[in-house]
């Protein structure tokens, strides 16, 4: 079981977010960090209301199946193929 963390900040003057995963499959940590109201409100939105279409979400594929599922960048890759290089693991113990 994946569980989804977000982290909000104005580090760069305008909205951030950094979605924080566990891997459902390795239990790995990984992050995305979004920036924008309208693509934090559009995660949020689909986080709080999971019958909506992640289709729907302002994000490529990979991202979206992240934001989604919570997979992280490695077995991401082995289940299809593809992942995105904006998904990165959370380095523990920092």
């Amino acid at each position: 079981m994946s569980y989804t963390e977000i982290v909000e900040s104005y580090k760069s003057g305008e909205l951030e977010a950094d979605i924080i995963n566990s891997c459902p499959l390795c239990q790995k940590k990984s992050h995305l960090l979004i920036k924008g109201k309208e693509h934090l409100d559009a995660v949020e939105h689909y986080l709080k209301h999971r019958h909506a279409f992640v289709q729907d979400l302002p994000f490529d594929a990979p991202v979206r199946e992240f934001i989604k599922s919570g997979f992280c960048h490695d077995c991401m890759d082995m289940i299809f193929g593809k992942t995105s290089d904006e998904i990165k693991y959370v380095q523990e113990g920092k």
